[in-house]
């Protein structure tokens, strides 16, 4: 395990009261396919909800227990509250390349990628991860999954525990172990242990999903999803990003080598074939949409209406450096508008929808819908508290659609991690901001500067 202590505990008890607009994601709880309450008060106690009340059951409490347990208060008068966001697929290591090969596509951006990784040391891997979870914080994201590709050796491990440590974020760690040289998969299962940052530990057998005439890189891939399966995790690849994969049989090999299920995570899915859908739903193989890089790149864009169609739980994500950006208010917005536009109809994905790929079921693909995802007593205590009051928000006829059509980070009021408040008036607590930021900066200038 790594050294140091994350600096989340949980708070023994939270109250958040008035909440003018609460989305559960639970809609046996309130209103709608979403489960709205109005006036709502919540109780979270060790970073669990204990309770949920309207502002009737507040009414008709006894006066004692109107004023709450003992421990902190929010006063969410005027704000809208929903689950943390979950961000299903992320590069959080790629901080430091945004901009990079701005008119590439993706075989042109990985060799435009190729010369700074290779100058990529542990050091920058820790200030470029540190940078994408601050920004994750910011743009309400409490759960990420970082998919670690290019992890060369043990200091890249650590150095990405160490910056999980430093902010609080759960991280759903996917780990690629390098050909050839250690840290094996053994040694970073017991290296994460019980790591209190880190939520699952994914294997990444590769990047990609390998031809079957590529001898050795097939054997490997194989190799990985057996010790994979062997040793209880979960499975993730990249998978149909590029229309070449079409043809190359990707989904079959995931097949036969046993790497389908409930279990493992394909990002992307852009060129399926119908045949692959049907496998998908067969196996119960989970999906995660990456729109602002699939846009960025030009790659496609994922037919979700099939997968929907076809009962296939379909997460969020906002990828990496193809991205630019890890807004995920922007990431709902250009998912929801894309499939929109292509099919030429507002029908094929509603605001709802987006919002539930954003929390449940993007705590259903990482295998964490019982903790996370959705606001319901027993549940972690992880919220997003929304000022709805600034210029680009205000006056508007739903408040909740545009949680995905106005929000932008700056709206983000605070965010609640495990019971206790990590983020409040838009600045991450106990973290110097501009620190992290230097450091990251520095780091990229130090790679760009060698080549």
């Amino acid at each position: 395990m790594a050294t140091g202590v994350h600096p989340v505990t949980d708070e023994p008890n939270l109250t958040i009261r008035n909440i003018s607009t609460l989305v559960t994601m639970e809609p046996t709880m309130g209103h709608g396919k979403l489960g709205i309450l109005h006036g709502a008060t919540i109780h979270a106690s060790g970073g669990t909800i204990s309770s949920i009340e309207t502002a009737e059951d507040v009414r008709l409490l006894p006066d004692a227990r109107r004023s709450g347990s003992a421990g902190a208060e929010i006063d969410a008068t005027g704000l809208i509250a929903i689950p943390g966001l979950v961000n299903a697929h992320h590069h959080l290591y790629q901080s430091i390349l945004r901009g990079l090969g701005a008119n590439e596509d993706l075989v042109g951006w990985f060799q435009a990628r190729a010369p700074f990784l290779e100058r990529y040391t542990s050091t920058a891997r820790f200030h470029a991860v540190r940078l994408s979870l601050l920004e994750c914080i910011g743009s309400g994201v409490t759960t990420v999954f970082e998919f670690a590709s290019n992890t060369r050796n043990q200091g890249d491990v650590e150095q990405t525990l160490r910056a999980a440590e430093q902010l609080p974020v759960r991280m759903v760690l996917g780990y690629q172990p390098p050909p050839g040289d250690p840290p094996s998969l053994a040694s970073v299962i017991t290296l994460c242990g019980d790591h209190p940052a880190i939520e699952r530990l994914f294997c990444i057998p590769g990047a990609v999903i390998p031809e079957r005439n590529d001898d050795a890189q097939f054997a490997r891939f194989t190799s990985l999803v057996e010790q994979a399966r062997r040793d209880g995790l979960g499975i993730a690849t990249h998978a149909l990003e590029h229309r070449k994969e079409r043809d190359n049989g990707s989904l079959r090999v995931l097949q036969d080598v046993g790497a389908l299920g409930p279990d493992t995570v394909l990002a992307h899915c852009i060129h399926l074939m119908p045949s692959d859908i049907e496998v998908l739903a067969r196996t119960n193989t989970r999906a995660v949409y990456n729109p602002m890089s699939n846009m960025r790149l030009g790659s496609g864009i994922m037919p979700l209406s099939k997968l929907h169609e076809a009962h296939i739980c379909v997460a969020l994500g906002s990828d990496g450096a193809t991205a630019d950006s890890g807004d995920f208010f922007s990431a709902m917005r250009s998912g929801i508008g894309l499939q929109r536009a292509l099919h030429q109809t507002p029908e094929v994905c509603s605001y709802e929808r987006i919002l539930r790929m954003a929390t449940i079921e993007g705590a259903e693909a990482l295998g964490l819908s019982e903790k996370i995802g959705s606001i319901a007593v027993g549940k972690c205590a992880d919220l997003v508290l929304i000022d709805p009051n600034a210029a680009n928000f205000a006056c508007g006829i739903d408040p909740v659609a545009q949680v995905v059509f106005s929000a932008q980070p700056r709206n983000v009021h605070t965010v609640i991690l495990r019971g206790k408040p990590v983020l409040r008036n838009g600045a991450v607590m106990h973290i110097d901001a501009d620190e992290i930021v230097a450091g990251a900066a520095q780091a990229a200038q130090q790679i760009a500067g060698s080549l």
